[in-house]
Parts: C-alpha cells; sequence; structure tokens
C-alpha cells in the first residue's frame, strides 16, 4: 500500500511541476523533467518559445497533446507519447521523438477496422485506414494462405483532396476477445508558419494483433498505420516518418497455418491478417529535405501469411494552409 501512496503522490508532483514550468501565459516554457499527463486533452503553450529535453508521456486512451508557441524545439533527450500529437508553430526544429505507436483505436474499432475470422478455416482480419481491412491468412491442416486484399476507399481514388487526417484502426481479434486485435497507430500534425527542421523521429505504427490461446488458436489482426502530416513553406532535416501497418499475431502453437488444439484436436487455425500501412503528408510549395519515410503494410513473416496493403504519402505545394499561433500576417 505504502508503495502505490508514493507513486501517487509522485505522479501528482509530476503534473504540478509541469503547471510550474509551463504556467498559461509564460514567456518561455523549458521542460527539463519527465511528465505524465493525466488529462484527455492538454494544451502546452508559451508566448516565445517552447522547449521540451525530457519525457512527456499522456496516460489516456486517445489523449491528445497540443504544443503551441512561436518557437517549438525538441531536443535529442526529447519524448512525446500520446495518441495525438499537435505542433503549432512559427518554427519546429524536432531532434528527439513523437510516438503515437498503438495508440490508436482497439480492436475491430476504427475508420478501417478488422474483424472477426469470416470462415472456420481463416484468421482474423488486419485494420485498414479509411475502408474496412481486408488482408486475411486462410489456413487449414494443408497450410494455405491467401490475400483477399488491402483496406479500401469505397469506390472513390484516395488523394490529397480527399485525404482525411486521424488514427489507425485496429485489427480483428480472434474467435474470442481473448485475442485481441493490435491497436492502430496514432495521429501526428506538425503545422509552423516558416520552418520545419526534422532530424529526429515521428512514429504513428500500428501495435500487432495477439498471438491465439488455447481453445481459440486464431491470431489477431494487425493494427493500421496512423497519419502524419507535416506543413511549412520550407521542410529540412534528414530525420525519419513511419506510419506502418502492423502484423498479424501467430497461431496458438506457433505453427504458420494449421493448429493442432483449436477445434476437438481438428487442425484449424490461422494467423491474424497483417494490416494496411498509414498516410504521411507533407504539405509544403518547398521541399529540400532527406527525411526517410515509410507507410508499408504490415510484413510477412514466420507466421503472417501475406503483407498488408502499403499505404500512401502525399505531396502538395497547393494545399498548403497557414496557421500562425501568434495570428501575425503573411509576410
Amino acid at each position: 500500500m505504502w508503495v502505490i501512496t508514493i507513486l501517487s503522490f509522485l505522479l501528482h508532483l509530476g503534473a504540478g511541476l509541469l503547471d510550474a514550468e509551463c504556467a498559461p501565459g509564460q514567456e518561455q516554457c523549458h521542460i527539463h523533467r519527465p511528465h505524465y499527463i493525466y488529462d484527455v486533452k492538454t494544451v502546452i503553450s508559451a508566448q516565445s518559445s517552447l522547449y521540451l529535453n525530457n519525457i512527456l508521456h499522456c496516460t489516456q486512451h486517445l489523449c491528445e497533446v497540443n504544443l503551441i508557441a512561436p518557437t517549438v524545439t525538441l531536443d535529442v533527450n526529447s519524448h512525446v507519447t500520446a495518441a495525438i500529437v499537435n505542433v503549432i508553430a512559427d518554427e519546429v526544429y524536432i531532434d528527439g521523438i513523437i510516438n503515437t505507436d498503438g495508440r490508436g483505436h482497439a480492436s475491430d474499432q476504427g475508420e478501417g477496422p478488422g474483424s472477426i475470422p469470416i470462415s472456420l478455416y481463416d484468421g482474423a482480419i488486419g485494420g485498414g485506414y479509411n475502408g474496412p481491412g481486408r488482408t486475411r491468412c486462410h489456413g487449414s491442416s494443408l497450410g494455405s494462405s491467401v490475400q483477399f486484399g488491402e483496406g479500401e476507399f469505397g469506390d472513390e481514388v484516395e488523394g490529397i483532396s480527399n485525404f482525411q487526417h486521424h488514427v489507425g484502426s485496429g485489427g480483428g481479434q480472434g474467435r474470442t476477445d481473448e485475442v485481441q486485435g493490435g491497436r492502430g497507430g496514432g495521429a501526428i500534425a506538425i503545422n509552423a508558419s516558416t520552418l520545419i527542421v526534422l532530424n529526429g523521429r515521428l512514429s504513428a505504427n500500428g501495435q500487432p494483433g495477439m498471438p491465439g490461446v488455447d481453445g481459440s488458436c486464431d491470431g489477431g489482426g494487425g493494427g493500421s498505420g496512423g497519419s502524419i502530416t507535416v506543413s511549412a513553406p520550407v521542410i529540412t532535416g534528414s530525420g525519419y516518418a513511419a506510419a506502418t501497418g502492423a502484423k498479424g499475431g501467430m497461431t496458438f502453437d506457433g505453427r504458420p497455418t494449421g493448429s493442432a488444439n483449436c477445434w476437438g484436436n481438428k487442425e484449424y487455425g490461422s494467423p491474424g491478417g497483417s494490416a494496411e500501412g498509414g498516410r504521411i503528408v507533407m504539405i509544403t510549395p518547398s521541399v529540400h529535405h532527406a527525411i526517410d519515410m515509410t507507410v508499408k503494410g504490415g510484413v510477412q513473416n514466420e507466421w503472417t501469411c501475406v503483407d498488408g496493403g502499403d499505404g500512401h504519402i502525399f505531396y502538395s505545394n497547393t494545399q498548403y494552409y497557414d496557421r500562425r499561433p501568434t495570428g501575425q500576417p503573411a509576410t
């Protein structure tokens, strides 16, 4: 009991320290200590500069963190974790990490959720980003496996004009709720009125599905990648941005297809389907960067039968939008 009491005291102390370092209306906000955030939505702002060089962790499901100042800097020691992270500034410098991996929608939820196995021989379906996920493994004692397709966007071709920024979808659960699909990746939006320098990492990857269990042998579907939007007149740097889909969970006994203890000792059971990759959008009239970007679907491995569909990377120099936090007119 005393351990819980001390832990609670330290966590509340952390919240108080954040208020002390970044009280509303302060000229500068420098976060040098680790902080845990308990609100569903948090705004951290400063009149001139916001500087972070430690951990900022949001504990709530689908929680949102907003960092707003004319200059926002995340140094190499910074690590921001939440479901949704928005940065609004004139200039943004990122050498640290913004991590929303597995912080999106839960199993069977979201804009393109996976679903439970649709037949005795199928594994759970991996998540899609916009439309329902359709990637699944088809297993039997013969060990066959096929891919039925990736997530879809209705009958409309997806592009920058109809891009939707949101967190990723969860993979389908297995035969029972003991085997959950992986959560989708989160959503990151970086908006600057002049410059973004990205030498760190932006991450919105999906979470792998759970492995099967005795009596519910099929693995859960992987969670889809989330969304990363970067918008500024100039974007530069040599960092990394990823919104990948996750692999499905393995069968109960770890075999690629066919499990011996699933349904009355019949050799049925399949791994969960891998998920679709997410979306990365660069909105800028001038791009001079060496940023490594990936929206790969969940990758086939020793137990996942096929890859999930890849996501999309969009560029636009016509839909750049100015969101100056200070309300200054464009020059």
